[in-house]
């Protein structure tokens, strides 16, 4: 078993400038809810899949970042984690209008 590890990525990206305009590479897609945290996309699936499908309660999540070196305030989590939640929110009712078209399901 490889433990996990926090990686720091940093990326260069240059301007360059042709004929009068500046001209700036994309960095790798993020999607637009994540634009001002500082934690990869990747980060916040493995916090949600720790907490709802291991049943690991943030607070232990603190605990294991702490561990790993990593100094993350409480509120800064909960942050990351209502930030997930909110983006995944088109996913959770494309997926249960798909669901309930079946012929076994019932809706409440």
């Amino acid at each position: 078993m490889i433990p996990a590890k926090i990686v720091k990525v940093i990326y260069d990206r240059r301007i360059y400038a042709k004929d009068g305009h500046l001209i700036m590479p994309k960095l790798p897609y993020t999607p637009e809810e994540f634009y001002r945290r500082h934690a990869d996309p990747s980060l916040m699936a493995g916090i949600l899949t720790n907490k709802f499908l291991y049943h690991l309660p943030i607070h232990r999540q603190l605990n294991m970042f702490v561990n790993a070196g990593a100094k993350i305030a409480r509120s800064t989590l909960y942050d990351w984690c209502g930030t997930a939640i909110d983006a995944l929110e088109g996913l959770y009712y494309s997926i249960r209008s798909e669901v309930l078209k079946g012929n076994y399901t019932t809706v409440p």
